[in-house]
């Protein structure tokens, strides 16, 4: 029976023959390393239910947030599932291991006066232009940065996103304020709309793509200069979900256009929408709009 780090070797091997994401797999990689280095040379078959439990409370004792045992306890799930299938294992141990419960923490987005206060705090063209087309778009730090021109349909106003998370391909969107300043950018880089290579280049190094690690410096320089705390690239993805939704947008075509394999994720986003359903019921409930009126 193999042991417990072998199993892991096994398993990252796997995910990259699946062509995972090498984030994906140095993630999996970094969350089993505590897990191989708690029970060092230990056999996979000798994990027993408790063992893991037990793990689990270490790791709430450590101060680690729900959202963080949650993804531990995830990817080892991940890795019992594997050693199931390839039967290093005859019983999978996480089938009798209650996940650990996530807290339910309201995901921020940017209020209407904070976008006015970021957008009047990019220095340059380039840098409103990012910020627009993010916030308009959803899209992720690492699909922004690899985007193409040839992806960019601007008279559709719309986005072809190349092997998204999980290899997947999707369409979204932007308005007409992003296409207009998207044509100010281009002609500030002297060209029209270009056929070709990278939309976002970095100001530092002439037609050099910017880099996704480019973006999170732009945003940590933001949020320095406008006192934002919760200003990232990331909550340009979250307001573009809650203002969607807000707008009326099905959840179901919200996940397709963020690139969500199921809505999960999004129904967090819901939470934020509490005071909307309140307001919402005061101006269309049934007895007051209805009755009310009698």
């Amino acid at each position: 029976m193999p042991k417990i780090d072998i199993v892991i070797e096994s398993f990252l091997l796997d995910g990259r023959a699946r062509r995972l994401r090498p984030r994906t797999t140095k993630w999996y990689s970094e969350m089993l390393e505590r897990f191989s280095k708690r029970f060092p040379d230990q056999d996979i078959g000798t994990i027993t239910p408790t063992m893991i439990r037990r793990w689990v409370v270490e790791l709430a004792d450590l101060g680690l947030s729900g959202a963080t045992q949650h993804a531990y306890a995830r990817s080892l799930r991940a890795l019992m599932n594997f050693a199931t299938s390839e039967e290093h294992i005859t019983t999978n141990p996480m089938l009798k291991v209650k996940m650990p419960k996530q807290d339910k923490a309201i995901l921020p987005a940017f209020t209407n006066e904070e976008i006015s206060i970021i957008s009047d705090a990019c220095k340059t063209v380039r840098d409103k232009t990012l910020f627009y087309f993010m916030l308009d778009t959803g899209l992720r730090v690492s699909e922004t940065a690899n985007l193409q021109a040839e992806d960019l349909q601007m008279n559709l106003r719309e986005v072809f996103v190349r092997k998204g998370k999980g290899n997947k391909d999707r369409v979204t969107y932007f308005g007409e304020s992003t296409k207009k300043q998207l044509a100010r950018y281009f002609v500030d880089i002297g060209t029209s709309v270009p056929e070709s290579g990278p939309v976002w280049l970095s100001q530092h190094s002439d037609q050099h793509p910017l880099t996704s690690v480019g973006i999170q410096v732009l945003f940590r320089r933001l949020r320095l200069s406008t006192g934002v705390e919760k200003c990232s690239a990331h909550t340009c993805r979250r307001t573009f979900a809650i203002l969607n939704l807000r707008a009326g947008v099905n959840i179901f075509e919200l996940a397709r256009m963020m690139g969500h394999s199921d809505i999960k994720v999004l129904q967090r986003y819901l939470d934020v929408l509490d005071d909307d359903t309140k307001t919402a019921h005061r101006r269309a409930g049934a007895v007051d709009s209805v009755l009310g009126k009698l």
